[in-house]
């Protein structure tokens, strides 16, 4: 099933030189899916996730690929470039054929291209952002955002 949704990724940087390139999102139902995918997010696999057959990486790569994921201050491009490759050439070890990426917005096409280059498939969870805002004891407010797993898409 084809997703109206299309993403355009148009030059992420003045460093970073790269033709347009068009993804056209499909959902990937669990039943069709016989690649091992990857978790390569900051976060832990749901009990949907799993049940879709995304796998964790192993222990000792976890702690690494959070890593790899964060950014304590502003990037430039050579050092997206490294971490998109360390994090591909971890999911090559890892013996998956696909990835579940997350993370940074700029860190996404090089992360992507890099997946690619190595013949992986690349999905991205879709979850809808429910907001849920909460009265303090205090009379402040907190506001809660609220993930709900529904399914991969896959960037083709």
């Amino acid at each position: 099933m084809r997703s109206f949704i299309q993403a355009r990724d148009t030059a992420p940087g003045p460093n970073l030189h790269r033709k347009h390139i068009f993804f056209f999102p499909r959902r990937i139902p669990p039943y069709k899916r016989s690649t091992k995918i990857l978790n390569l997010t900051q976060h832990e696999l749901t009990e949907e996730q799993k049940k879709d057959g995304i796998a964790e990486p192993g222990a000792e790569n976890r702690e690494q690929i959070v890593s790899l994921l964060n950014f304590c201050c502003k990037p430039d491009a050579a050092s997206i470039r490294k971490r998109a490759t360390v994090l591909a050439r971890m999911a090559e070890e890892e013996g998956a054929e696909g990835v579940m990426l997350g993370g940074a917005p700029y860190l996404m096409p090089a992360l992507v291209e890099s997946m690619r280059e190595r013949g992986l498939r690349v999905f991205f969870s879709y979850s809808p952002r429910v907001s849920i805002e909460r009265t303090r004891p205090d009379g402040g407010v907190e506001k809660v955002s609220v993930f709900r797993y529904q399914g991969l898409f896959e960037i083709e």
